[in-house]
């Protein structure tokens, strides 16, 4: 038993496993579980010092590393022995993963030093991604042979002053072999005078991240000749179409798309009708309506047509958010299906929905879905594993929002829900805004439900979001503050069978394990949804768009 478990511990790739595990755990686990044995110092001392939070505590490692008053930054009081040399480079091989923030808190004099002792080589000949490099004036330009090694394949760079002098030359050409970007923002110097990293340039690049920037017709030629470019996320301040000199942008081997638009809404529309992304798989679109945004039905559809269209046979996430920030209303946009598309219906692949819509309370009331519209998404996507549909209310909208549903044209019931959970087996994920019991299910007592006319499922959902749910009750034609006060109060009346209502979680979904109600009546007390919870776990969260 020993001798097999000094084999399996011999094995790296087990030990890397077994010890990541403990790498949340904190330092101090890690450098206990590196004292118990030689067999286990090795991968134990590996995986504490693989992702370092702050080179600091690398270089304390040497004794005489200290603080100076005089400059407010760190030094070596005196030159290292060979073998506090040696221990320290013996813990630099072994890291991985580096937060840069405090590098410039180290003198360019240690930094010297370092250099005189390592020779030609780097002090991290490993790092693999460097986080959060400032450059600016504070940054020792004798740190960068070091912490920008050739093995480097993913950079957060945060450009600073920097960047517009000779440092920032030395720190591009340094990063020209670099896979992945992540760039807070790519403008420099002032408004009147601007310049930016090109960052659309660097050949050798997989994937980017960049902040606040203002995309032209140069940028979009560069970015759609990257040839091994495969996933981008950008926040866009403004698109500069420009005169077309070219057919369409083609990103061909891009696969991931995500944008968060601050632009108008009809800058979208330019751009993904100028560009072309025939192999996505996903995409994640965050913009804002603002005041000046007119025709926001048809932008949007028209945008996502276009989008799906080309990429619906590879198509595997879609998440789309549209938050509505002006005080003019949603004008054409009235039910929160008006944005899927035919064409997003056809993608018989996708796995992953998440619509979300947030506009000013007082247009909230507007913006529902229905029963018809589950009924209407049945058939479609069979494969899919998480579906959001996420309605942002006030408080006060969400409360009386089930009374205000015309009637023939209701709510999603309970019987929509187990019908279109039987059509989509393999869902995991559900977020509905609201779902409604029939009024015709409440037992003559009205504290028990008749669960008779729900089938009895083993599906495998185990995430359900709620915003609301109760009884389904027909709207009155009086608008009278009077009588929609009776009707208030009949709700809450009918809104008691909680019990009864985990049962009927339990008859569909048995392997229900999380359960968010985000808004209940407020008179309730949260202590009795305890009981329901007893069958339904509350506290997981919904994944991400191609997570």
């Amino acid at each position: 038993m020993a001798l097999g478990t000094a084999q399996a511990l011999a094995c790296e790739d087990i030990t890397t496993e077994v010890f990541g595990y403990l790498e949340d755990g904190g330092r101090g686990t890690l450098a206990s579980a590196a004292r118990v044995s030689r067999t286990l110092s090795h991968p134990a001392l590996a995986a504490l010092w693989r992702r370092q939070n702050n080179i600091l505590f690398l270089f304390r490692v040497v004794p005489t590393f200290h603080r100076d008053e005089a400059s407010n930054t760190h030094i070596f009081g005196a030159d290292p022995t060979k073998e506090e040399w040696e221990r320290f480079m013996s813990y630099a091989r072994l890291v991985r993963k580096l937060d840069a923030l405090a590098v410039r808190r180290i003198h360019s004099a240690a930094w010297n030093s370092v250099t005189q002792y390592v020779g030609h080589m780097p002090l991290f000949p490993h790092l693999r991604r460097l986080r959060r490099l400032r450059v600016d004036d504070d940054l020792p330009a004798e740190s960068l042979r070091h912490i920008l090694p050739p093995t480097l394949r993913h950079v957060h760079l945060i450009p600073g002053d920097g960047m517009q002098g000779v440092l920032g030359r030395v720190v591009l050409s340094r990063l020209m072999h670099v896979h992945e970007f992540t760039i807070a923002c790519p403008r420099l110097g002032k408004d009147d005078e601007p310049r930016e990293i090109p960052f659309w340039t660097f050949a050798n690049m997989r994937a980017l991240a960049v902040q606040d920037v203002d995309l032209t017709p140069e940028k979009m030629r560069g970015l759609a000749a990257l040839p091994h470019l495969r996933s981008l996320k950008m926040e866009v301040r403004s698109f500069k179409n420009g005169r077309m000199e070219a057919p369409p942008y083609v990103f061909l081997p891009l696969d991931t798309l995500k944008l968060k638009w601050k632009a108008s809404l009809g800058d979208i529309r330019a751009f993904i009708t100028s560009t072309s992304f025939p192999q996505l798989m996903v995409v994640n679109l965050i913009t804002t309506r603002a005041a000046q945004d007119d025709g926001v039905y048809t932008t949007i559809r028209a945008a996502l047509s276009k989008l799906v269209r080309e990429c619906s046979h590879s198509l595997r996430a879609l998440s789309f958010v549209l938050d509505d920030d002006s005080s003019t209303g949603m004008s054409d946009l009235d039910g929160m299906f008006d944005v899927v598309v035919e064409e997003l219906m056809q993608c018989s692949c996708l796995h992953t929905l998440e619509l979300s819509i947030y506009v000013p309370s007082a247009l909230g009331m507007s913006l529902r879905v229905y029963d018809r519209d589950i009924r209407r998404i049945t058939s479609s996507w069979p494969a899919l594993r998480t579906l959001v549909l996420n309605v942002k209310w006030s408080y006060r909208e969400a409360d009386s929002v089930l009374q205000h549903f015309p009637d023939d044209d209701p709510p999603p019931t309970v019987h929509t829900l187990a019908k279109f959970a039987q059509a989509h087996s393999q869902l995991k994920h559900l977020r509905l805004p609201y779902v409604c019991i029939p009024d015709d299910m409440v037992g003559d007592d009205e504290d028990t439900l008749l669960l008779d006319s729900l089938p009895v499922l083993d599906h495998g959902l185990e995430t359900l979001w709620l915003t609301k749910w109760g009884v389904l009750k027909l709207a009155s034609t009086d608008t009278d503050e009077r009588s929609l006060d009776k009707q208030a109060q009949a709700m809450k009346k009918y809104q008691q069978p909680i019990f009864e209502f985990a049962y009927l979680l339990d008859r569909l979904f048995p392997h229900l394990h999380a359960t968010r109600e985000v808004n209940l009546q407020r008179s309730w007390d949260p202590n009795t949804m305890k009981p329901m919870m007893s069958t339904v776990n509350r506290g997981a969260d919904l994944p991400s768009c191609g997570s």
